[in-house]
């Protein structure tokens, strides 16, 4: 975790109470050519940030590592789940149907207690040149990282992270603001309620919202 960021302690820990992985500052990120991925949004965070954006080119599967963790995934966990239909209809059982299947919450901590597991596990594919032989984990791997280059520095400003979150814009009512039928109300909104924002545009007068697409229980 770099220096000088500054998270919410109760983020750093599983609903069991075990820590998560440590995460890293990305130099840059390769991506698909969907248009989400070259959105203003995105564009703009990466380079307050200093990530440079590097399309992959079509139909090079090494050009994007994350295609062969997709396969690992599945054959390390997802194939041996009850209810695995497979990657296609000469992979799955005779009555998958009928097993037990998970709720979506229930695959995602699945999926993160085996994460933790296997980036505690040696990887053959990690290597550090000045020890041919030596087996390290993905964590070992990162602490050697660390070790090697220093800590990863980045400059720590109020508001960072609300910068990743998507942006609504709406107008601030006596009652709170509303997005998507839900209504957030607070002491923050006071001062502004009924008046007009300084916004131009096609969101004239209206107020931007931070919104977490995966938290809906406050804005």
């Amino acid at each position: 975790m770099p220096g000088t960021v500054v998270v919410d302690a109760d983020k750093l820990v599983d609903a069991r109470g075990r820590p998560l992985l440590p995460s890293v500052a990305a130099e840059s990120i390769v991506f698909d050519h969907g248009k989400v991925y070259l959105s203003n949004h995105i564009k703009s965070v990466c380079a307050k940030f200093g990530i440079s954006l590097q399309p992959a080119r079509p139909h090079t599967p090494t050009d994007k590592p994350v295609e062969r963790w997709f396969k690992t995934l599945g054959e390390g966990l997802l194939a041996v789940l009850p209810g695995y239909k497979g990657p296609d209809v000469h992979s799955r059982g005779e009555k998958v149907e009928e097993e037990a299947f998970f709720f979506l919450d229930e695959l995602e901590q699945i999926v993160r207690e085996w994460i933790g597991l296997y980036h505690g596990s040696r990887h053959r594919g990690l290597a550090v040149p000045e020890f041919p032989g030596l087996q390290l984990s993905p964590l070992e791997m990162l602490e050697h990282g660390v070790t090697r280059a220093g800590p990863l520095m980045i400059p720590a400003r109020p508001g960072m992270a609300l910068e990743f979150l998507g942006v609504e814009y709406t107008t601030i009512q006596h009652y709170g603001v509303e997005i998507d039928t839900l209504r957030y109300n607070g002491a923050a909104l006071n001062g502004y309620r009924n008046q007009r924002s300084t916004v131009r545009g096609p969101h004239a007068g209206k107020w931007p919202i931070a919104v977490d697409s995966g938290d809906f229980s406050r804005v």
